[in-house]
């Protein structure tokens, strides 16, 4: 190939591995978003159960505990320690039910944050690298061998963010929602189980 082909070449594909990845990540980023919006309001509705059954400032205590993973601790507290300890069978499965919905939703949350950042820094590395390329292709044609190695690193590049696009997906995708748990009942309420 003339050095004119390999500048051709060489621009044609650093600007489509940028545009390509760019576009990638933005629906990536909608995706995860709208799941995290999701996400957010499962643990919002299944927080509202708990302060029939626990005193207001163990309440969000214990909410800030359950989304970093503490469902065991929250099991065992509930258990032995809870101030409701005349609660009916059917009560206290609703609040273990939302607080290990909440505990999933938070877990979920935090992988699907991380794998974005960790995918945002992947994407951001390989754009950077392409429209540097990019810009030197008039350097790099003059050179077959640079040429195929460049072309070669930043084309596995967009490979592996491509398929981290579609590992974030998945399991953005794979981690569903729940049914909300029934809320108590007005007559359960007065039983002594007011807040």
């Amino acid at each position: 190939m003339t050095p004119q082909e390999w500048q051709a070449l060489l621009c044609w594909t650093f600007s489509t591995i940028a545009q390509t990845l760019a576009g990638g990540f933005g629906i990536l980023a909608v995706l995860v978003v709208f799941r995290l919006q999701s996400a957010e309001n499962q643990i919002v509705d299944h927080a509202r159960i708990l302060p029939y059954f626990l005193r207001p400032a163990e309440t969000q205590e214990w909410l800030n505990r359950l989304r970093d993973g503490e469902l065991s601790a929250f099991l065992d507290w509930f258990g032995k320690e809870s101030p409701r300890k005349n609660i009916s069978r059917q009560d206290n499965e609703t609040v273990v039910s939302s607080a290990t919905i909440i505990s999933y939703l938070g877990s979920v949350t935090k992988k699907s944050l991380m794998r974005l950042k960790v995918s945002l820094c992947l994407t951001a590395a390989s754009i950077g690298g392409c429209l540097i390329l990019l810009s030197l292709s008039n350097v790099l044609a003059a050179s077959s061998v640079v040429s195929v190695v460049a072309l070669s690193v930043t084309t596995l590049l967009a490979i592996i963010c491509l398929l981290a696009y579609v590992q974030i997906t998945l399991a953005t995708l794979a981690a569903r929602g729940t049914v909300i748990v029934e809320k108590p009942r007005p007559a359960d309420r007065s039983k002594g189980n007011e807040p």
